[in-house]
């Protein structure tokens, strides 16, 4: 049915002019175009057309894409024809390109782009000889001419020394000469950057390498933060506000910055950069805690606030040492401490109510858990491993009892003379030593606090030592009860209670009860405690050491068989990095290897890449 009989009427549609079009028309002369006529007009001219009119000083007839359609093809040009036609033509590119600026930036881009390798957009014989136009260039060209021939020798280094010159990052530099598509000159540019920060002068250049730390991607920064640190330190220690930059990004206390990233070396240099301890923080947690307001109303008597007192004493002595440490406190001491504390940063809400306030020291290769008060507090370690790292430095809610349900390496007292015995023990099994500075443990007798780093603190007396051993048997069965009550069983629990046998076993040694000792230490080995089983096969894996100096690999072996089957996992791990001669010998030794990691050892564990 037509639409008219349908009552409906359709329009025309509206013609409107091509506007745009015709803008861009706009002085056009329209010619019918014939054969004949001049090679300037349409269609595209060849290769050969574009050359005569270069040959016959007509360049001007030459457009734009006509110079695009001769960088495309001269190379094809260049393979029918002499190496004399070849020369002259290409200097008659060049003496062109260098007359008009905006010839010069089309060519020069091509010619990064060719070298990116985004396709050959410039003919070789050209790239090949591109230095010959350093004398006819001036300015911004010369620049971008010199970008060029830098990208072509692979010289990146001299790249990102004039992006330092021009005070820009890298991307901004290559926006800047109209080259951002360099993608491939562009990064390696950037990775030229740790090596330019080896030798640029810091003193004058000091904010644009902060700059760059800001603009590059996390690891480029991590890498150039690791050449200030590790080659440039006494350079850096001139700059005030370069120093002021690695305290704000680079100190453990801050989660989103670079220190958890950065070698043990950095780690060293920024210790002495910068004040790197928050051990301040732990004294003023004890300062708050011994208030009398906030004592009482936590229902501290003397002798509690005495021990909490000689916790942030004894672990002063270790302040170097410790590389950061994290601060908590239970939910009943939170809500007593005033506001302005309470919103501090370096303080930390457990999520249990009630209970102990802790603290975590960050050490070199281990995590130690401070418990300051409670019934059998204590003292744990930690091997610092991305598990135990994220638990204890980052967990959030953290809790307490998470902490100590976790895989602890060892585990101290705090009965009576703990800090002798516990000085002794993170210096023979942790190699952790009190810093450089310390001849004297303050919060000891004087007969007492006098420390050799050879021999340590001063063993206490008979007396002291019979009085510890029946402090450590209360201890002893309060933390065992606990370590029940956490939920552990099995090997856990069984480590757990034969690491408190090792602390016996100290007190016997220094009483001369030999005896009392090697059971105390057969027990703890006996229960999954590896020091205690590398002690008691000592004298074994010395022997082994000497037949293996006299090249007796035999006799070696077989001591160290002895010693990893009475459970000593050095000896495990010793076994399998000892030279094999035969597959059963090497298929035995990953066996001890994985045997020693699942006792905790740490070099076992970085070899079976398990933390």
């Amino acid at each position: 049915m037509p639409s008219t009989d349908m009552g409906v009427v359709f329009s025309p549609p509206t013609l409107k002019p091509p506007r745009k079009m015709q803008r861009l028309a706009k002085g056009i002369e329209e010619k019918p175009w014939k054969a004949g006529l001049d090679i300037s007009t349409f269609p595209p001219k060849t290769v050969s057309e574009i050359l005569l009119l270069l040959d016959s000083g007509q360049d001007e007839l030459i457009s734009i894409l006509d110079w695009v359609h001769l960088l495309d093809h001269k190379a094809a040009w260049d393979a029918v024809h002499s190496d004399q036609d070849i020369a002259r033509t290409s200097a008659k590119i060049f003496r062109a390109i260098a007359k008009d600026n905006s010839l010069t930036q089309l060519a020069l881009f091509r010619a990064a782009l060719t070298i990116d390798g985004s396709g050959t957009l410039f003919p070789p014989i050209l790239l090949e000889h591109l230095h010959l136009l350093s004398d006819s260039v001036l300015g911004r060209q010369k620049e971008l001419l010199d970008i060029v021939l830098h990208s072509k020798h692979e010289d990146f280094l001299a790249i990102a020394g004039l992006v330092a010159t021009a005070d820009l990052s890298v991307e901004e530099f290559f926006s800047r000469y109209r080259l951002p598509r360099c993608t491939r000159l562009k990064q390696e540019t950037m990775n030229s950057l740790p090596r330019l920060f080896e030798e640029l002068d810091l003193s004058s250049r000091a904010g644009w390498c902060l700059y760059m730390l800001k603009e590059t991607d996390r690891s480029l920064s991590v890498a150039m933060l690791e050449v200030l640190l590790s080659k440039r330190q006494g350079d850096v220690q001139k700059v005030p506000y370069v120093l002021e930059w690695l305290d704000e990004n680079c100190h453990p206390r801050h989660d989103e910055g670079y220190w958890f990233e950065l070698s043990e070396s950095s780690h060293s240099a920024l210790r002495e950069l910068i004040t790197i301890s928050d051990f301040h923080y732990f004294r003023k947690l004890v300062d708050l805690l011994r208030d009398s307001t906030i004592s009482n109303a936590l229902r501290l008597d003397e002798h509690g606030l005495k021990q909490i007192k000689s916790r942030s004493l004894f672990w002063a002595h270790y302040e170097s040492r410790i590389l950061s440490l994290r601060i908590l406190v239970p939910g009943d001491t939170y809500q007593k401490l005033p506001m302005f504390i309470q919103t501090a940063d370096w303080l930390e809400r457990f999520e249990e109510q009630g209970g102990s306030e802790a603290v975590v020291f960050e050490f070199e290769h281990v995590l130690i858990l401070e418990v300051l008060r409670d019934v059998a507090s204590e003292i744990r370690v930690f091997l610092k491993n991305t598990r135990n790292v994220n638990l204890l430095l980052r967990s959030n809610p953290a809790s307490l009892e998470r902490f100590r349900n976790a895989h602890q390496d060892g585990v101290h007292d705090h009965a009576v003379c703990w800090q002798w015995a516990c000085e002794q023990w993170l210096r023979t099994n942790y190699k952790i030593l009190p810093d450089d500075r310390v001849t004297r443990f303050r919060g000891l007798p004087p007969a007492a606090s006098s420390y050799s780093r050879l021999h340590g603190l001063p063993a206490p007396d008979g007396d002291m030592l019979d009085r510890r051993s029946d402090e450590l048997e209360y201890w002893s069965a309060s933390f065992y009860a606990r370590e029940q009550s956490l939920g552990k069983h099995g090997a856990e629990l069984d480590r757990a209670h034969g690491q408190t046998f090792s602390l016996k076993g100290i007190n016997h040694r220094e009483r001369g009860r030999k005896d009392e000792y090697k059971r105390c230490l057969s027990k703890a080995s006996e229960l999954g405690d590896r020091y205690a089983a590398d002690e008691l096969c000592q004298p074994l894996i010395e022997e082994a050491k000497a037949f293996g100096r006299r090249r007796n690999i035999a006799k070696m072996r077989a001591l160290l068989e002895k010693a990893a089957g009475q459970g000593s996992a050095e000896a495990m791990v010793a076994l399998a990095l000892a030279s094999s001669q035969t597959e059963y010998d090497r298929r035995q030794g990953d066996e001890w290897l994985k045997k020693a990691a699942r006792l905790g050892h740490p070099k076992a564990r970085r070899i079976l890449r398990m933390d």
